[in-house]
């Protein structure tokens, strides 16, 4: 079913003769397809386009810069887990309040990048000069994974160029429940498809343009039947009227459809956002009532809630998801070290260590997952004094 809400797509007749390019034109009614240079469409109109309107206009274009880069972490005083974000669009079409897009880029179309191959290249030499390290890689950190996927088939790119390499686990994360392609094809064991979850009176109060609660945890359970492994992400966690009683229904909702021994990590990560989001928030959803709890600056200048909020907030989510299966791996994002320890019972020693227990976690629960160098080697070119002295 093709995404409804697209009713523009602009082409840089520069990339008419990419697959990629190809593959758009033939899934769309010409009468929504405009060819026009990038340059040419960003200095005339984006301007004068706001960002709800941005969200219903693809650009296809090339891209010049890094399409892999490391998760941006924001502070020196808060764990990073050392994720890597892979950029082939840069947008989103789903329309959650909190969301930090809303602040980050400096134009409001859906911008698609079509040379791919080039993209792959620069995976490629990357991962070339760190051989020995398991890298976790997606695409849902500054656009929904699988949200255009009916208008910008890249899922199949991408798996297969990641399905055989052995020193990456992948990862699609959506809000959505676009994963019928998905089905259709072997899933790697290097794969991981995501869901990002909140109680459902959030959804549709704060989440637009993304599916219910419901049909997100019956597409996990539907991915996961098909052998795919699985991932949560309860980021942001809010404070709202009843947050407790909401989310426990949400983990015995999630934990009777699911099966716990396929899931691969879960991350928990409470509201947070730069302190000129609240005003873009204020105008554009005046009726969220997110950005009035009670919240202080943190370490990195973002507003957050105050720590005695976020430790209630994580010992509750943590604590029913142990009481189903302990083995189940949990971390938290952008956190201190004494949050992780008032939390959770320990914290990483460093943002390599944290690296390391993801790869340790996922040798020890996944044994399908072929992880190549041998052990001896694989953590040995971390740069960091903790494997240095325990490898």
């Amino acid at each position: 079913m093709k995404r409804k809400f697209v009713e523009k797509i602009y082409i840089d007749p520069e990339t008419v003769d990419y697959p990629l390019t190809q593959q758009i034109i033939a899934s769309v009614s010409s009468d929504i397809l405009e060819f026009i240079p990038a340059s040419k469409l960003l200095w005339e109109k984006s301007g004068h386009v706001s960002l709800g309107q941005g969200k219903k206009i693809i650009l296809v274009s090339r891209f010049e810069g890094d399409f892999l880069k490391p998760c941006p972490g924001t502070s020196r005083d808060y764990l990073c887990c050392q994720y890597h974000i892979l950029n082939p669009v840069m947008g989103c079409p789903l329309d959650c309040s909190y969301c930090i897009l809303q602040t980050y880029l400096n134009n409001p179309f859906l911008r698609v990048y079509a040379n791919l191959e080039d993209m792959f290249d620069q995976v490629n030499d990357y991962l070339g000069h760190f051989p020995g390290r398991l890298f976790r890689i997606g695409t849902g950190e500054l656009t929904d994974s699988l949200a255009l996927e009916s208008l910008v088939p890249l899922s199949g790119w991408l798996i297969e160029y990641f399905a055989d390499r052995k020193d990456v686990i992948f990862e699609f994360k959506t809000k959505t429940d676009d994963i019928d392609h998905l089905l259709d094809v072997e899933p790697p064991p290097n794969l991981v498809v995501s869901w990002s979850l909140n109680p459902q009176k959030i959804i549709q109060k704060e989440e637009g343009g993304t599916v219910s609660l419901e049909r997100r945890i019956r597409a996990a359970q539907r991915v996961q039947s098909k052998g795919y492994k699985v991932g949560f992400h309860f980021d942001p966690l809010l404070i709202f009227p009843g947050w407790e009683k909401e989310y426990r229904r949400l983990l015995d909702m999630l934990f009777s459809r699911v099966s716990t021994q396929g899931i691969v990590w879960i991350s928990l990560g409470s509201l947070r956002f730069p302190p000129s989001l609240k005003e873009i928030i204020q105008k554009r959803f005046p009726s969220s009532r997110l950005i009035y709890e009670e919240m202080i600056r943190g370490l990195d200048g973002k507003m957050r809630y105050l720590r005695p909020i976020r430790l209630h907030l994580y010992k509750k989510i943590i604590n029913q998801i142990k009481q189903v299966d302990d083995k189940v791996f949990c971390y938290l994002c952008m956190e201190s070290p004494d949050v992780w320890r008032r939390s959770m019972g320990f914290s990483p020693q460093s943002n390599a260590h944290l690296d390391f227990l993801f790869a340790q976690s996922i040798e020890k629960r996944f044994q399908d997952i072929q992880l190549s160098p041998p052990d001896s080697s694989r953590y040995s070119l971390i740069h960091s004094s903790f494997f240095l002295k325990n490898k």
